[in-house]
């Protein structure tokens, strides 16, 4: 999940953003990393616990209110490989 993250830290052009994780709660490989703590001291990240039901309803959980620029689905094997993927999203 770090490494994921970290592509987010590297390859945004924007300089301020919402990060959102949602973890399901039986997840405890995760919930018991040092990475998700390391993660989560960030004022910008926002974690969502819950049970998911399906693929979609993983992909949709925790996004209820949410407000931004560009929402990115994104699992811990994914990375950013491109400077600025943001704006490319965005434009």
């Amino acid at each position: 999940m770090a490494a994921a993250f970290a592509t987010i830290l590297a390859h945004s052009y924007k300089s301020k953003y919402t990060v959102g994780l949602t973890i399901d709660d039986d997840d405890t490989a995760t919930l018991n990393s040092n990475e998700l703590s390391d993660i989560t001291k960030y004022p910008y990240v926002y974690v969502t616990l819950g049970k998911s039901k399906n693929k979609v309803h993983a992909i949709n959980r925790g996004l209820e209110g949410w407000q931004g620029d560009i929402v990115v689905n994104m699992s811990d094997d994914m990375r950013f490989l491109k400077q600025g993927f943001d704006i490319d999203i965005i434009n």
